[in-house]
């Protein structure tokens, strides 16, 4: 099949693939309530949760290396199905073995696991085989805002279901939001690829070790958001998130071609600096407006950032500079999740400290672009 010669943006299966990103982050983190109150029924230690989001990261990175061989020798679609098939395994292994925080960790990291495949297939694969060259970098920030929004969004959905159900049953309807997006994915016609040669072991699609000081500017934003997560995982915090995440899409709708670029960068660490002032002043409503700042501020910091890894990035190298940028934000927010319930239970100086050494060190970064990744040939 080819792709047409005419814009693919709006597309109706490019807008299956947005609505089906969606779907999994609206998943997946929907497990995270669903996951504490499991942890708080049976009386198990907070830092299961802790455990799980680390399972969860080091999930997605172990497949890494080897699905550039799988994507090249085998059906993309096929491996893409397979994958969202696979991320319906763990709410049942929860709801067998929820007595057990060892398999809830295993759990999650079967999902991080099929989670990080799926993403790796779908986002740095399959949208840019469909997009025609001149779209692609426009149509990579549409696909990511739609997993950005579905992240608070998921994390929201948990709370209000466990308002309304046990948490058995909201697992099992849990599974009916992965099934929609096996749907969405089943209705796309993809491109058919003749199979090529790949070494089994290779950093194609999977990590670009250029990218590093992106990768370190960018840790503040979803450590933020995993440090809210860990200390207050209530349906207010996770809803003044999403509404952030919101703010933040229109906000850069209108904003985009008004405002330079490092502009939107530097309201972005000044919200997470102010959100951090907020949490550690305790006043009344400073925590529920200290979500709402991080809910902008992350998602301010990450579409830019992903826009920095995009643009500078040779086009050949695309795919693995989506999918580094996915496996930093993963990891700086577990990362995060894990601080909260291991090391300090509140937000404080040292938190402020690094949304600084970030903001420095992107301006630094900018006024050195060859110091990242190598720009793009003409």
């Amino acid at each position: 099949m080819k792709t047409p010669k005419n814009g693919q943006l709006h597309s109706r299966r490019f807008v299956y693939m947005c609505v089906a990103n969606w779907f999994l982050h609206l998943y997946v983190f929907a497990m995270w309530p669903l996951l504490l109150a499991m942890v708080q029924a049976n009386a198990l230690p907070l830092s299961t949760l802790a455990w799980a989001a680390i399972a969860f990261a080091v999930g997605m990175i172990l497949p890494g290396p080897f699905v550039a061989q799988w994507l090249e020798r085998r059906s993309r679609k096929s491996v893409l199905l397979k994958a969202v098939l696979w991320m319906s395994i763990p709410p049942t292994c929860m709801l067998l073995f929820w007595h057990h925080a060892a398999a809830l960790v295993a759990a999650h990291a079967l999902q991080g696991l099929s989670f990080g495949i799926a993403q790796s297939t779908l986002g740095t694969t399959l949208v840019n085989d469909i997009l025609l060259s001149r779209e692609r970098t426009r149509g990579d920030v549409h696909y990511a805002w739609a997993g950005r929004l579905g992240i608070p969004a998921g994390l929201c959905a948990g709370c209000v279901a466990l308002l309304h159900l046990p948490v058995q049953e909201a697992l099992q309807w849990s599974l009916v939001l992965a099934l929609l997006a096996f749907l969405c994915i089943g209705n796309v016609n993809v491109p058919l690829k003749a199979p090529v040669k790949m070494p089994r072991f290779t950093l194609d699609r999977f990590f670009l070790p250029s990218s590093y000081p992106l990768m370190l500017t960018m840790f503040v934003g979803p450590w933020l958001l995993g440090r809210m997560v860990g200390l207050h995982l209530t349906m207010p915090m996770m809803a003044c998130m999403t509404a952030g995440a919101v703010v933040a899409y229109v906000l850069q709708r209108f904003t985009r071609y008004l405002w330079p670029q490092r502009w939107h960068m530097l309201v972005a660490y000044v919200l997470l600096l102010v959100a951090v002032a907020l949490h550690m002043a305790g006043t009344p409503w400073a925590d529920e407006v200290a979500a709402l700042l991080i809910g902008i501020g992350t998602s301010m910091l990450s579409a830019r950032h992903l826009l920095d890894w995009l643009v500078r990035s040779a086009h050949c190298q695309r795919g693995t500079a989506q999918n580094t940028y996915m496996i930093a934000w993963r990891v700086a927010f577990a990362a995060g999740v894990s601080c909260s319930l291991l090391v300090a239970s509140h937000i404080g100086v040292a938190d402020a400290l690094l949304c600084l050494c970030g903001a420095v060190g992107y301006l630094m970064w900018r006024r050195r672009p060859a110091a990242c990744c190598k720009p793009r040939q003409r």
